[in-house]
């Protein structure tokens, strides 16, 4: 988890992955429940850069799944949101442009 870039806005209740840094370029949704198996559907495969955890509203810790294989496949790599602010992650060098597939909780 890194601080907050300037650049980034405080979300509610939805996630983003970006395929730049720091919040820039274009952006993957998550909602709070939100699966989805197959980047490759939206053009997304192996694209992002960087991860933006809206806090929430609703009383629950988001956690967002991301596998380098599509329908949940390999190992999955997990980030974590909190109650009450907004979390930055900027993915390392083995994660960076290698996601194909992903999940959102909030439990």
């Amino acid at each position: 988890m890194a601080a907050l870039p300037t650049t980034c806005y405080s979300q509610r209740n939805i996630s983003r992955m970006y395929d730049g840094y720091n919040c820039v370029g274009d952006m993957f949704p998550f909602s709070l429940n939100n699966s989805e198996p197959a980047f490759s559907t939206y053009g997304w495969q192996n694209k992002g850069n960087s991860l933006l955890i809206g806090y929430n509203t609703v009383g629950c810790q988001i956690l967002i799944r991301l596998y380098p294989g599509p329908n949940y496949t390999y190992t999955e790599a997990r980030f974590y949101g909190s109650p009450n602010i907004t979390e930055y992650y900027r993915f390392n060098d083995a994660q960076t442009n290698n996601f194909e597939s992903g999940r959102s909780t909030c439990s």
